[in-house]
């Protein structure tokens, strides 16, 4: 123990207490510093406030928009992107086009209320509009809920349209249906185009459907021709080079479905060309389509 009134001299132990305790705090805020923790603030945030220099993210959009695909078939009103063009083909009535084709769009209730007036400025020079679908086991006939405004829009600006039907008939009974509705449907339109059923049911895709879906299509275009309308018929590629294949098809328009790229099927009259389709001035995706003109 010191005397009183003496000064206690700092030992070596004393040293090196000093020098552990100066090591763990060093230590300490050397961790909290690496975990982000801002003493005498909110963790993870700092107490500095922003300045016009901090960095902010880049918001401007790529030409790969924010769903992350890349437009394959963009087209600005004067020339098509990423397709091949190689066919002179149908319809009278049509605009002329020193093109020899048209392209336009293929629209549904699924596309909301369109803007006619932008699509039209955009270069689009015809359009088929879903008119209905058949839903449910009990085959119920819907009409699309778009449709009448569609036609409306069309006929004021004076844009060439044709009508297709969402088919789910399993026989030429239910076709013949369901072309019976278009009929009740379309009664009060003026379509400048077919009339399409549109096949696509994924479980007819095999070679033993091949006369199930001839009947289906005979039934329902030999009743819209019937009524003065010209009839037609929408697939994929792989269904007009392989399940329909038979001679009664060339009677009727044919609709494509090829996104390769390149219509692969040499007799096509209308080539669907993409699903992820843009037209100048918009910003939603449409289907977008190749109509190919007679030769004069």
């Amino acid at each position: 123990m010191a005397k009183a009134g003496t000064q206690q001299r700092p030992t070596k132990h004393m040293h090196m207490l000093l020098y552990v305790a100066v090591l763990a705090f060093v230590i300490v805020m050397a961790i909290a510093s690496g975990l982000g923790i801002a003493f005498g603030g909110q963790r993870g945030k700092s107490n500095a406030a922003p300045t016009s220099d901090t960095a902010q993210p880049d918001t401007t959009e790529s030409q790969e928009n924010s769903s992350g695909y890349e437009p394959s078939g963009y087209y600005d009103g004067t020339y098509i992107d990423e397709v091949v063009i190689d066919h002179d083909k149908n319809d009278d009535g049509l605009p002329d086009s020193d093109e020899g084709y048209l392209v336009g769009v293929d629209v549904s209730e699924w596309n909301n209320d369109l803007d006619w007036e932008t699509i039209q400025r955009g270069g689009i020079q015809f359009a088929i509009l879903r008119c209905g679908i058949t839903v449910g086991d009990n085959k119920t006939h819907e009409v699309d809920e778009q449709f009448k405004r569609n036609v409306e829009e069309c006929e004021r600006l004076n844009i060439p349209y044709g009508v297709y039907y969402f088919s789910s008939a399993d026989d030429a009974s239910e076709a013949n249906a369901e072309a019976r509705f278009v009929l009740s449907v379309i009664k009060d339109c003026n379509p400048r185009l077919p009339v399409f059923i549109d096949l696509e049911q994924s479980y007819m895709g095999d070679f033993e459907w091949m006369d199930t879906i001839k009947d289906i299509s005979q039934a329902f275009c030999t009743t819209i021709s019937a009524a003065g309308y010209e009839p037609g018929v929408y697939a994929s590629v792989s269904w007009w080079e392989y399940l329909m294949t038979d001679p009664c098809y060339d009677q009727w328009a044919k609709w494509v479905a090829d996104y390769s790229g390149y219509c692969t099927y040499a007799d096509a009259d209308c080539w669907q060309y993409t699903s992820q389709g843009e037209i100048y001035g918009t910003d939603w995706l449409i289907d977008l389509n190749i109509w190919y003109l007679k030769e004069a």
